[in-house]
């Protein structure tokens, strides 16, 4: 199950998946492409800020990229 949703079951579980970077160094990516509009660059702008938030918090974990 993912970080993300661990974290939102209750804030006792979303202070146990923060202190585990390990929990969030695994990752699934899914590209697409296609035409560029304000509804692609706005989901493009929330993917790349999950990324990040996922980096940050795997700290010092190797992280594993599943790419489709």
């Amino acid at each position: 199950m993912p970080a993300l949703v661990l974290s939102s079951v209750s804030s006792q579980w979303r202070q146990i998946t923060l202190s585990f970077s390990a929990l969030w160094s695994r990752m699934s990516l899914i590209l697409e492409v296609g035409n560029i509009t304000e509804k692609s660059l706005a989901a493009s702008r929330g993917f790349i800020s999950n990324v990040e938030l996922h980096v940050q918090r795997s700290g010092t974990s190797l992280l594993r990229l599943r790419i489709d």
